[in-house]
């Protein structure tokens, strides 16, 4: 039976060598992962179960298009004598004007002759298979077509609707705030977008008009750097025999939040002004989308707030709406990486950090107001990080307050994927990678002798390696744990495969990487991101 079974899938991955697709789904099957449901046979509304798929659809397109303006008109009622635009900065250029240039057919036949085929068809059941294969004869009319709404300053309606797929994300799958909408938006539309895309990010970045404290949606930004940033700023300042309090911000829905009058005003005060402006109006203005539960689709509903989810511009808008966010600050440090936020404030005692960092929380929550934007206060956290004699030796805690809530402190927080702890040991987050290192050497370990050596390193870059890179250059300080515990994982790897187990063999495979070790790597991208930040 073992020998059959060997058989059949050595065969397998022979057909499919040339399409990793085909093979990841015969490891898979092997593996025993089934592919997620996506069915959904029940939604609880309050005391009543619906399991017909089109009430099902109505529901979450229900909820999907009010959660936006339920949070925003929360936050309206205490807004009325705040200001929005207080916060921007003073020293913003007034004679800026970005202008919104025509585009030629060359630009066009490219961004058609680079479309993903996989890409889903929205709406207007286009796909892109067809626009691709068509690009030579499409371009002109779509030329024309783009660079009208360029001059008209207007969005064409069929482009703003979109086909809403609801994405289990954890929890009961009865419940609606347990999923999340996955908006398809027509493909066309997506092209369009990049247009103004990437007009409206060099503006923005040549004119140096996004905040520094920004690391999301950028070029030559990452969750790397964004950590690279906190950590750099708690070693010194733990080298220095302070403390550092760090508190976590978790926005509530912020993307679905987004105030469309705010966020044109602001646009407007960053130099968008005239048709580029009626155009990106005319964009934010009368979006409609539809949900799909088990094949059948909701009624059409329109959306009043936040940013197009599953767009292009979406994201570079809502890094325009917080854009000024670090300006309330007196005394902290804030790093963003889109709407995940943190800032820190140090301080030589504890009270010193303590009134600082409540000072600047209490115009964090003033600007959050003025900006119709909420705080998800159970995810909100602060973290005390410092030298353990500082940490063991305290009487007391901080006590850290938004407005009137008090924020909790933790020992470990997990943010951007990465778990820290409060003496930046990385033992947390070296634990929970490993557990994911050790279930990706299972998965290689059961599939061994059913395929040959590219295969299993195929699944090696795929399952293993990944947990290795992420974020490495923050979390791997030398020290005996990780010198011991991760490399151990590659070595395993490497005795895994099945052309020499000697050890000579496994030598030859070290040095087959080419410098691609850990460590080596690891070092080199904490020197790049340094040597940039300098530069």
């Amino acid at each position: 039976m073992r020998e059959a079974k060997k058989v059949y899938y050595k065969s397998k991955f022979g057909k499919h060598q040339n399409n990793p697709k085909q093979a990841w789904r015969t490891i898979n099957d092997i593996l025993g992962r089934k592919k997620k449901d996506t069915m959904i046979n029940e939604l609880k509304l309050g005391n009543d179960t619906i399991t017909s798929p089109m009430r099902m659809a109505n529901c979450l397109n229900d909820y999907f298009t009010s959660i936006g303006g339920k949070i925003g008109d929360s936050c309206s009622e205490h807004t009325q004598k705040l200001n929005f635009g207080r916060h921007m900065s003073d020293n913003l250029n007034t004679s800026l004007e970005f202008t919104l240039h025509p585009v030629n057919e060359s630009q066009v036949f490219r961004l058609l002759n680079n479309l993903s085929i996989s890409k889903s068809t929205g709406c207007d059941k286009i796909p892109a298979k067809i626009l691709k294969k068509s690009a030579s004869v499409i371009t002109p009319s779509l030329t024309k077509l783009f660079n009208s709404a360029i001059g008209m300053g207007i969005f064409p309606s069929e482009w703003k609707s979109a086909r809403v797929i609801p994405l289990h994300k954890k929890g009961s799958r009865s419940v609606l705030d347990n999923y999340r909408p996955i908006s398809i938006l027509p493909v066309i539309s997506k092209i369009f977008e990049k247009i103004l895309y990437e007009q409206l990010y060099e503006y923005f970045t040549t004119n140096n008009l996004l905040s520094e404290q920004q690391f999301g949606f950028r070029r030559f930004h990452s969750t790397s750097t964004a950590l690279l940033d906190c950590t750099d700023e708690w070693y010194v300042n733990m080298d220095r025999g302070l403390y550092n309090l760090a508190v976590f911000l978790d926005l509530e829905k912020a993307f679905d939040t987004v105030n469309h009058d705010i966020l044109l005003a602001k646009l407007e005060l960053y130099g968008i002004k005239n048709t580029p402006l009626m155009l990106l109006k005319s964009y934010l203005s009368d979006r409609s989308q539809k949900c799909q539960v088990n094949g059948e689709l909701s009624t059409l509903k329109y959306l009043k707030y936040g940013v197009p989810q599953g767009s292009i511009l979406g994201p570079l808008l809502f890094l325009i709406y917080i854009n000024d966010l670090p300006n309330c600050l007196q005394h902290s440090t804030a790093r963003m990486f889109a709407d995940d936020t943190n800032i820190t404030v140090s301080g030589k005692s504890i009270k010193e950090a303590e009134v600082a960092v409540n000072v600047d929380l209490n115009n964090i929550r003033e600007w959050l107001l003025s900006n119709r934007l909420s705080l998800n206060l159970v995810k909100t956290e602060y973290l005390l990080i410092g030298s353990r004699h500082n940490i063991n030796t305290l009487e007391e805690q901080p006590r850290v307050f938004i407005g009137d809530e008090p924020i909790k402190g933790v020992q470990v927080t997990k943010t951007l994927g990465v778990k820290i702890d409060q003496f930046l040991t990385w033992d947390s987050h070296i634990e929970q990678i490993s557990k994911k290192i050790s279930s990706g050497i299972s998965a290689m370990k059961k599939i061994k002798d059913f395929t040959n050596s590219d295969t299993l390193k195929s699944v090696y870059y795929g399952l293993v390696q990944p947990h290795f890179d992420y974020c490495c250059e923050v979390w791997n300080s030398i020290r005996p744990l990780q010198d011991l515990l991760l490399p151990q994982a590659q070595f395993l790897y490497l005795q895994l495969q099945q052309c020499n187990k000697t050890s000579r063999g496994v030598q030859v495979l070290y040095s087959n990487r080419k410098g691609n070790d850990m460590q080596v790597v690891c070092l080199k991208e904490g020197v790049k991101y340094r040597w940039k930040s300098v530069d």
